[in-house]
């Protein structure tokens, strides 16, 4: 596979937003990725934690199957949604979660790699901070 470098700014991808990962059992994963893996907690309710990983926001959801495919998805920001969304759809991406407006300004779709994994795209939301 030959390996290219993106020297423009017009890239798709813009960042990592965030991981998600979805648990069968929220109490062990809490005591796995807060007190073994000592991940500094950012915030918790009674059907999900946020983890820091490295800067990068681990979002830990309740409803994983045990010994089910890993509920594991890549959530990613790009430079402009409704070009990206436009762009993947036109590649013959098909999306499992049309797009939709999940706060106020911030929009996000989902679709599965070649092997099942979940993987969104979403708006950046220091773009909407910044807007005003």
């Amino acid at each position: 596979m030959e390996k290219r470098t993106r020297l423009d700014n017009k890239a798709l991808i813009r960042s990592l937003a965030h991981i998600g990962l979805q648990t069968s059992d929220l109490k062990q994963a809490h005591l796995f990725y807060v007190e073994i893996l000592e991940l500094d907690l950012i915030e918790a309710s009674e059907s999900d934690f946020t983890v820091d990983l490295c800067g990068i926001p681990l979002i830990v959801t309740a409803g994983g199957r045990p010994g089910g495919r890993s509920g594991f998805a890549l959530n990613f920001k790009v430079r402009d949604f409704d070009r990206a969304y436009e762009k993947l759809t036109r590649a013959g991406v098909g999306f499992i979660s049309e797009r939709n407006e999940v706060l106020p300004g911030i929009w996000a779709a989902a679709f599965l790699d070649p092997d099942g994994n979940r993987v969104e795209i979403m708006t950046p939301i220091e773009e909407l901070v910044t807007a005003d």
